[in-house]
């Protein structure tokens, strides 16, 4: 019996593939075998590592004593995954110690060829643990990683850097983070606020100068953040003004109240949300705030924080206009202007009581919705 030739081919085709998916399977299961195997591994090792650097951590140990469980055939990929929790949450003696124990298994020197010589998720990786190490010797080759086209990679060395606690890196890393990422106003923020408290200073600094130069503001209103990554140097300067008064929002930072009320005066409605969310988060207003004007305010969000900052001033001719704001087309600004209306106390109550009662539609509604469920300001 002959077989047709054509009838052969198509044997021979689905035996390739056949074989070709089996081969897939095999080297799935394989690689799924091995990373299992490796994280037993790793979990095995970070049990042991965890009683060992404990008893190093308490002095129970020394540094010869220690070393040989963490540099003997070990990955730093595992070394890394161990120290990084410790690495960011300790401090003082503990942390040097640990940064000691860190430097003697290689795992500094490994790093730090890496974010000269690696691959972009090599770079990314390196440039994170560095950060986490405070580790001096590397902050130039990871400031060259901020101007990388690669978001990933810039995120990494900012958030390093910003680990590290260098001030004097601080205005580059907040360009690049507002430049060369997708980040957004809350998202920049976070990251920058790692450097710490000590960032409010220059912050100001930096807004004095603003202050001094309004045209730098002026010539920027209207613009938005960059979309783009490849768009450098471009950031609006009002991004960045909103983005330091957020972190001065964050510290609470109560010293540069008399300067966000200057900056209130040539601020565009983006820049003055943030202000006026400054103020609610330091939890006071500046002497000489004048509320009303952005009361008044035809942008929404703004009446929304200007209400909330009259809980704070406690001004008791704001309530009149309080009252009015119950009427509000926004839900948000109602809801919070009731609130402030219940700050003032016996007076406030009477006044959210009174419309309640005698109102319908959203006074009434938001009215009610306070004094039923006995929201607390």
């Amino acid at each position: 019996m002959v077989i047709d030739p054509y009838l052969w081919i198509l044997i021979i085709f689905v035996l390739a593939c056949t074989a070709v998916v089996l081969l897939f399977l095999l080297a799935i299961v394989i690689l799924r075998y091995l990373s299992y195997t490796n994280e037993e591994r790793f979990r095995h090792l970070d049990s042991e590592w965890e009683n060992i650097f404990l008893k190093y951590i308490a002095g129970e140990l020394t540094m010869e004593e220690t070393i040989p469980h963490f540099s003997s055939g070990v990955k730093y990929s595992w070394l890394r995954r161990f120290f990084q929790p410790y690495l960011e949450t300790l401090n003082g003696e503990d942390f040097e110690r640990t940064k000691d124990l860190c430097r003697e298994t290689g795992m500094i020197n490994h790093y730090q060829r890496m974010v000269i010589y690696g691959n972009a998720p090599d770079k990314a990786i390196a440039a994170r643990i560095l950060g986490s190490l405070r580790c001096r010797m590397s902050i130039s080759e990871r400031i060259i990683l901020l101007e990388s086209r690669n978001p990933i990679i810039v995120q990494a060395a900012a958030q390093g850097l910003a680990v590290s606690g260098e001030l004097e890196t601080f205005s580059r890393v907040a360009k690049a983070l507002l430049n060369n990422t997708f980040f957004t106003y809350e998202g920049s923020t976070e990251i920058l606020a790692a450097y710490g408290r000590e960032i409010c200073k220059p912050i100001t600094e930096m807004l004095e100068e603003v202050l001094q130069k309004p045209a730098l503001l002026e010539n920027s209103q209207g613009e938005k953040k960059p979309k783009k990554t490849h768009q450098r140097n471009k950031i609006p300067v009002g991004v960045y003004v909103s983005t330091m008064v957020d972190l001065l929002g964050h510290y609470r930072y109560s010293e540069a109240l008399p300067l966000l009320n200057d900056l209130l005066e040539i601020a565009d409605e983006e820049i003055t949300v943030h202000i006026l969310k400054a103020f609610v988060r330091i939890g006071e207003v500046p002497k000489n705030f004048g509320v009303t004007p952005f009361l008044n305010h035809r942008y929404w969000v703004v009446r929304n924080f200007a209400a909330q900052t009259c809980r704070i001033s406690k001004d008791p001719e704001v309530i009149p206009m309080l009252e009015k704001l119950l009427e509000d087309r926004n839900w948000w600004v109602r809801y919070h202007s009731a609130l402030s209306l219940l700050s003032f106390g016996r007076e406030g109550y009477e006044v959210l009581e009174r419309r309640t009662a005698a109102s319908s539609g959203t006074v009434s509604d938001i009215g009610s919705y306070i004094l039923e469920r006995g929201v607390k300001t």
